[in-house]
């Protein structure tokens, strides 16, 4: 799961950016929560694509000047702080992607 968010829904992810132990049957659970600073969207990150089996895509477009929450909506403009929230079972990473959408804090 991937997702960015606004500076006060990313907040409400900090009490869950940690490790989960596995169980006895499930895998273990990673959360990597990333802050930095809203970059400019590119036009190939401003679409949505709906894909249904056996039609062709319906393409959506977004606004090309701001991203919104992927929690609440809320507009997210370049230079806006946010959070890119990765979540992940073990031996299934997911590549880091966030810097194509945030210049990260270090």
């Amino acid at each position: 799961m991937r997702r960015l968010l606004c500076e006060e829904c990313g907040h409400g992810w900090d009490k869950y950016a940690r490790y989960r132990r596995p169980s006895f049957s499930d895998p273990a659970e990673y959360i990597r929560q990333v802050w930095g600073v809203a970059k400019l969207p590119q036009p190939e990150q401003r679409v949505i694509t709906i894909q249904v089996e056996g039609k062709p895509d319906h393409i959506i477009p977004m606004d090309k000047f701001q991203y919104e929450c992927d929690s609440c909506n809320k507009t997210i403009l370049p230079g806006d702080a946010a959070c890119a929230v990765t979540a992940w079972i073990e031996g299934r990473p997911i590549p880091r992607w966030e810097h194509e959408f945030l210049e990260v804090e270090l």
